[in-house]
């Protein structure tokens, strides 16, 4: 759920709900950082803004229906933040770069674990 008083907000997070693009923690303090999520095909972007860390503050551990982001640098917002994938991806296809304060995490859909359903006439 995003935390602002735009009132588009609400409508947003609903339509994140039906369509199964949803930027629900679990940890909610992860949620006072930036960040845009982008699902794009197979692919899913995630850009955080996490200025006040290094490379070395922050670990990714993908799973296949999970990300979790863990911040360790002491005095600052400690834990493990994770955040549910909409959808099968392939761990080790998971890259992430740390550029200025930025954190990008690109996911890749397991196609062989989406659940396809054909149409029939």
């Amino acid at each position: 759920m995003r935390h602002s008083s735009d009132p588009f907000d609400e409508i947003f997070d609903l339509m994140d709900r039906i369509f199964g693009h949803s930027n629900m923690v679990k940890d909610s303090s992860i949620m006072d950082y930036k960040y845009d999520k982008i699902v794009d095909g197979d692919k899913i972007y995630y850009t955080f803004e996490l200025r006040e860390y290094t490379k070395d503050d922050i670990h990714i551990e993908p799973s296949e229906t999970h990300l979790d982001i863990i911040i360790t640098k002491p005095g600052l917002t400690e834990g493990r933040h994770r955040i549910d994938i909409p959808f099968p991806i392939i761990p080790k296809k998971t890259k992430v770069t740390f550029k200025n304060g930025i954190l990008d995490i690109t996911l890749v859909r397991d196609v062989s674990k989406s659940p396809i359903v054909d149409i029939e006439d």
